[in-house]
């Protein structure tokens, strides 16, 4: 790289030589000397991106997630995961098989516990998800949670699911 002496020889040769046309000699051979480290440089750093690439999908191959191979990295998974997929033009194979996503991609959900996520108690009573909230505050509707936090409405028999606005409870 061009260091603080190079810049020095540079300045001291114009003042020397008094000339225009050695500063610019000069400053031509200090640019294609940079222009080349540059090059160098990118090509090791391509070189690093590539190799760091092949070891991020070694260790996924053998089984380490994404917040692993993050932490021995020292980045974020996101930048992992950038790193990983390139370019972004292919995805990450998913780990579940093509057979596996068909079908459940074409089985239905069928909730049949003591309680319903939100989404299907609007469903069942026609309406969006607003008002169930708004009646679940209201105490029209009764929720329960579940061990992993996450809160079911129960649908008994008494409250209407046809169109109507409000449900009977």
């Amino acid at each position: 790289m061009a260091s603080h002496h190079d810049v020095e020889h540079l300045i001291s040769a114009t003042v020397q030589e008094g000339s225009e046309e050695a500063y610019c000699e000069a400053l031509l051979e200090m640019t294609q000397k940079v222009t080349g480290e540059i090059g160098t440089l990118r090509d090791q750093v391509l070189e690093f991106e590539q190799d760091l690439q092949r070891l991020i999908l070694a260790a996924k191959d053998v089984g380490a997630t994404w917040g692993q191979i993050a932490s021995a990295t020292g980045n974020s998974v996101s930048k992992v995961r950038h790193i990983a997929l390139g370019s972004g033009d292919r995805a990450w194979p998913s780990a579940k098989s093509a057979e596996e996503q068909a079908r459940r991609a074409t089985k239905p959900k069928v909730y049949d516990g003591p309680g319903v996520p939100i989404i299907e108690a609007a469903r069942r009573l026609g309406v969006s998800r607003p008002p169930v909230y708004a009646w679940v505050e209201e105490g029209v509707l009764e929720t329960i949670t579940t061990a992993s936090g996450r809160r079911l409405v129960v649908l008994n028999d008494d409250v209407r699911t046809d169109d109507t606005e409000t449900p009977r409870s």
